[in-house]
C-alpha cells in the first residue's frame, strides 16, 4: 500500500509517497548530527522510485516516471524524537517519543510531474480517496485537485488574459488567470486550507523549510494550470497539423509572433529584443485597468437613492424634489461585503488613513478613477460626473432612474 503525496516546487507538482512495510516493523531512524546546517536523513516510510512507478502503473494514468525526472527532495515534516510522524496509521503507528513535535527535514524519492501529467493525475484524484487498489490519495494531493478545480472554473468562465513575461532570459507568451470578484475571495479562502505538507518540499541541502506564503504558492500553481488548459485548447482548435520540418516560422511583426506563441507548446516569442521590450510595455498598458482592479481590495458599487420625503419642505431643492434621484458611488471591501464606504471618504487624505481604506494604500484613488472610467463607457452620466475633481455620484430624474435600472445597471 502507498499513500501518494504532492508538493509544489517552482510552479510544478512533485509527487512522493509513504509506503507500508511488509513486515510491519517501525524502521529505525538515523540520528541527526547537531550542526548549524540541517541534515536530512532518509525518510523511514518513504516510497522508493520503484514504488512510485508501480503505483502510477496501477492507476493506468499517463504519468510514467522517467529517470531524468526522478529525483530526491527534502520534505520538512512533523517529527517526534528521531522519527517522522506518519500521515496515516495505515502506514505506521505514531512515534512513542515524549519529545515535542518539531519540523525536521527528511529525504524522499520523488517524481517531478509535467503540467499535463499533473492535470491528469489531479483530475483522477478529484473527489476520490483511492486511485487504485492500495493507492491512497493523500490530503495534500487532494488539495491540489481542488486547485485544479479552481483553475478549470476560471478557464470555463474565461477569467484570463494573454500576457508576455520573461522566463530564463527568453520572452514567453502566457495565459494569466485574473482573480476578480468571487475569484478574489476564493483564492485566499483556498490558500487558508492548504496543508502544510503541500508546501513542505525543498531542494536537498536546504538549511530551512520553505517560507513562501500559501497564497503566493497557490496563485503560481493556478497560473501554471490555467496557462496549460487555455494553451491546450487553443492549440487543438487553431493550429494546423504539424509538419515534418525543422525550419523555424518567420513572422511579419512581433504581434504575429506573440499570437503564434500563445498557441504553441513552449510559448517562446522570437524576435528582436528591442521590439519585444516595446511590445511588452504595450501589453502591460493594455492590461493596466484590469491589473488595477485585480490588485484592489475593493469593488466599486452604485446605489440608487430615491427622493427624500418632501412633505413640508421647499421643493426648490433638487435633491429633495420628486425627480431628485441620486446614484451614489460606494466602495465595498472584498473581505467584508457588509461594509459600504461612500467614495467621498476616499478622496479625503485624512479619511484614507482609516483602517478600511488603508488596506489598499494609495491605490484607492487610482482604482476609483480607473473603474469609473470603464463604467463611463456604459453610462454617460458617469462621464459627466468625472468633470468634478472628486466625483461621488450624480443626480437624475425619474425617467433617467428607470433607464439606469433597466439599461445601465
Amino acid at each position: 500500500m502507498i499513500v501518494l503525496h504532492a508538493g509544489e516546487s517552482d510552479g510544478a507538482l512533485v509527487l512522493w509517497g509513504e509506503a507500508l512495510r511488509d513486515d510491519g516493523v517501525h524502521p529505525p531512524s538515523r540520528r541527526r548530527r547537531r550542526t548549524k546546517v540541517s541534515y536530512a536523513s532518509p525518510h523511514p516510510f518513504a516510497a522508493s522510485a520503484r514504488d512510485l512507478a508501480e503505483a502510477l502503473k496501477k492507476t493506468a494514468l499517463g504519468p510514467k516516471p522517467a529517470a531524468k525526472r526522478t529525483c530526491h527532495v527534502t520534505a520538512w515534516l512533523p517529527t517526534k524524537g528521531d522519527s517522522p510522524i506518519p500521515s496515516s496509521s495505515l502506514i505506521a503507528e505514531p512515534p512513542r517519543s515524549r519529545a515535542k513535535t518539531k519540523i525536521a527535514p527528511w529525504t524522499v524519492a520523488a517524481y517531478r510531474l509535467s503540467t499535463a501529467e499533473a492535470v491528469e493525475l489531479l483530475g483522477a484524484s478529484m473527489g476520490s480517496r483511492t486511485l487504485a487498489a492500495g493507492v491512497i490519495v493523500g490530503s495534500d494531493l487532494a488539495y491540489w485537485a481542488e486547485a485544479l478545480r479552481l483553475a478549470g472554473s476560471m478557464v470555463a468562465r474565461q477569467q484570463f488574459l494573454p500576457g508576455l513575461t520573461t522566463d530564463n532570459d527568453a520572452r514567453r507568451a502566457t495565459w494569466d488567470p485574473i482573480f476578480m470578484g468571487t475569484d478574489a475571495e476564493r483564492l485566499p479562502a483556498l490558500a487558508g486550507r492548504m496543508p502544510a505538507a503541500a508546501r513542505s518540499l525543498s531542494e536537498p541541502g536546504a538549511a530551512a523549510p520553505p517560507e513562501r506564503p500559501s497564497t503566493e504558492v497557490l496563485r503560481q500553481f493556478v497560473a501554471t494550470l490555467t496557462d496549460h488548459l487555455v494553451r491546450t485548447a487553443a492549440s487543438d482548435a487553431s493550429l494546423p497539423a504539424p509538419r515534418r520540418r525543422r525550419k523555424k516560422p518567420s513572422f511579419v511583426s512581433v504581434h504575429d509572433a506573440w499570437l503564434h506563441a500563445l498557441r504553441s507548446k513552449d510559448g517562446i516569442v522570437a524576435g528582436d529584443e528591442y521590439d519585444l521590450s516595446q511590445f511588452a510595455a504595450q501589453v502591460r498598458e493594455w492590461r493596466r485597468p484590469v491589473a488595477v482592479a485585480e490588485g484592489s481590495q475593493f469593488r466599486l458599487c452604485f446605489r440608487l437613492e430615491e427622493p427624500e420625503d418632501t412633505a413640508g419642505t421647499d421643493r426648490a431643492d433638487d435633491k429633495t424634489s420628486d425627480d431628485g434621484w441620486y446614484v451614489r458611488y460606494l466602495l465595498q471591501p472584498h473581505d467584508d461585503p457588509s461594509l459600504l464606504i461612500p467614495v467621498e471618504e476616499a478622496w479625503k487624505a485624512r479619511a484614507r488613513t482609516k483602517s478600511a481604506l488603508r488596506r489598499n494604500g494609495s491605490n484607492v484613488r487610482e482604482f476609483l478613477l480607473s473603474s469609473l472610467g470603464q463604467a463611463s463607457g456604459i453610462c454617460p452620466s458617469i462621464t459627466a460626473s468625472l468633470e468634478n475633481a472628486r466625483p461621488a455620484g450624480y443626480l437624475l430624474d425619474t425617467a433617467r432612474a428607470h433607464q439606469f435600472l433597466t439599461e445601465e445597471a
